[in-house]
């Protein structure tokens, strides 16, 4: 059922079972899940409308460094669906490595493993509605005699599955309004969480409308679904549990921010161009499918054993495919590129995406600044260090060293890459509540449970603790799903 809280009296006390605040993928994924159990009611306050409108829009303003990263009120979108409402449609799961300690990467690895998502994946597939249940390369390069993969000893061939892509505010509108255990109230904005005065459970959750008549939401259990920025600023926010915010006894609150970064950084000659394209050309991707149905794109990286032997962060390629050579094209390029092409040749951009290092210094935090409703805003400031650097310069050093043997095709190293001039910021916020085993090391426990606090659990990429280089959404959609088997869901 759908109530806009504009309309709510001031005053006004709701009660549930499960208040969850943000109607975005998490949150919408987290209700519907959890309202398969009829015996549990379910609140999601969610701050904006069906639409963008400019109460909403401003409540996002706040402060980012570098200056050239998106402003948050244009990178996040304040209404229900929340950021799937630009989403790109790019799927992919982390590896399993990516919920490893590696040595070589400092506060690194989950408490978790990738095999506890996995039996999320076929019901993570349909939420994103997407074809198929898996991601598994194999059976995509046998799904089509069209598919020509790149072979190199070191490297593996990536699926990316991309969905139509899915407006979870649209898709899923209907089933919220019908689902007689769901209370979505639109408008709804979360201002203060009470604690308990042993500070160990949540109480009640105040919200603000758009008029500023506030109203109460009492549950057993609070969820934040609200984003990578906008949980930690609500947490700074929420007070009364600790002078510096909910869940901050140690400080690591809206700390660890990342994003994953793209930027072209070689052009690379290839043989067999027209066979590769049907796999790994992004626009024939998005504009075809193959069956009229699967729309994937293939992308590489290097093999776990070969990133573990040479201490490589985990890194994606893609290319854009530029256009086929013949003798003139090649003649105008390099003879380290030019020289010795195979059958038909072609021009590709090598585009890269490498995981930044967990960095405590990179960070959400409050300025005195307030926003409409009052609440301190939100500052960001993100950081790239030395390592980071380093990382990258690696990364593009092995890809065209391997990609070269292999005997694929020539690589020119873009000249000054790194910083890149024009970097593709995905927007992707993430471990800004990051998950750990001890409370000194992070927010919220295995369970995306707030240590330290019985009933306050939070959801979506804010508590990744380490990054990889796959877009967010799948993970996010999986612990959803595993978050609502913890509050008592059905994922069957």
């Amino acid at each position: 059922m759908i109530f806009d809280a504009n309309q709510l009296p001031s005053g006004t006390r709701l009660e549930c079972d499960v208040c969850i605040i943000g109607g975005g993928v998490a949150g919408i994924v987290l209700a519907l899940t959890l309202s398969r159990n009829s015996a549990l009611k379910i609140v999601i306050a969610e701050g904006g409308g069906f639409d963008s409108d400019p109460f909403s829009t401003a409540l996002y303003t706040g402060e980012a460094d570098p200056a050239d990263y998106p402003a948050m009120h244009k990178s996040r979108l304040r209404y229900l669906g929340g950021s799937s409402n630009h989403w790109g449609g790019w799927t992919l799961p982390l590896r399993a490595s990516d919920f490893a300690p590696r040595e070589f990467l400092p506060r690194s690895g989950w408490p978790i493993t990738r095999e506890s998502l996995a039996r999320y994946d076929a019901e993570a597939s349909r939420w994103l509605q997407l074809n198929g249940d898996t991601h598994d390369t194999a059976f995509w390069l046998n799904h089509s005699d069209d598919f020509q993969p790149l072979h190199a000893p070191d490297m593996v061939t990536d699926i990316y599955r991309l969905s139509p892509p899915t407006r979870f505010g649209e898709a899923y509108r209907q089933q919220l309004k019908d689902a007689e255990n769901i209370y979505l109230m639109l408008h709804a904005n979360a201002v203060d969480l009470v604690a308990h005065e042993n500070a160990r459970a949540a109480r009640q959750l105040v919200c603000m409308n758009q008029t500023s008549r506030r109203f109460e939401i009492a549950a057993s259990q609070y969820v934040l679904a609200a984003g990578g920025i906008e949980n930690p600023r609500l947490m700074l926010n929420f007070r009364s549990f600790h002078r510096d915010g909910l869940g901050n006894e140690h400080g690591n609150v809206g700390r660890y921010f990342s994003d994953h970064v793209g930027f072209r950084f070689s052009q690379a000659v290839i043989d067999g161009y027209a066979g590769r394209r049907p796999l790994y050309d992004p626009v024939v991707g998005f504009t075809d499918r193959r069956d009229g149905a699967h729309r994937l794109v293939g992308g590489m990286s290097f093999s776990d054993a070969y990133s573990s032997a040479n201490g490589l962060r985990n890194t994606g390629f893609l290319f854009q495919f530029r256009g086929p050579l013949d003798e003139s094209g090649l003649a105008e390029l390099p003879q380290s590129m030019a020289g010795n092409a195979g059958n038909d040749p072609g021009l590709v951009d090598v585009f890269m995406g490498v995981e930044q290092a967990p960095n405590r210094d990179s960070r959400v935090s409050l300025v005195r600044d307030k926003d409409l409703l009052g609440m301190n805003k939100a500052e960001l400031d993100f950081r790239l260090d030395k390592s980071d650097a380093e990382a990258v310069n690696a990364s593009a050093d092995h890809f065209a060293r391997v990609f070269s043997a292999s005997g694929l095709g020539r690589v020119k190293l873009e000249q000054g890459f790194w910083p890149p001039k024009a970097p593709e910021y995905g927007s992707h916020h993430m471990g800004t509540t990051r998950m750990s085993l001890d409370p000194r090391d992070g927010v919220v426990d295995p369970d995306c449970r707030v240590h330290g606090v019985d009933n306050v659990f939070v959801a979506g990429s804010s508590v990744f603790p380490t990054y990889g280089y796959a877009q967010p959404t799948w993970t996010i959609v999986c612990l959803a799903l595993r978050l609502a088997e913890t509050l008592g869901g059905d994922v069957s």
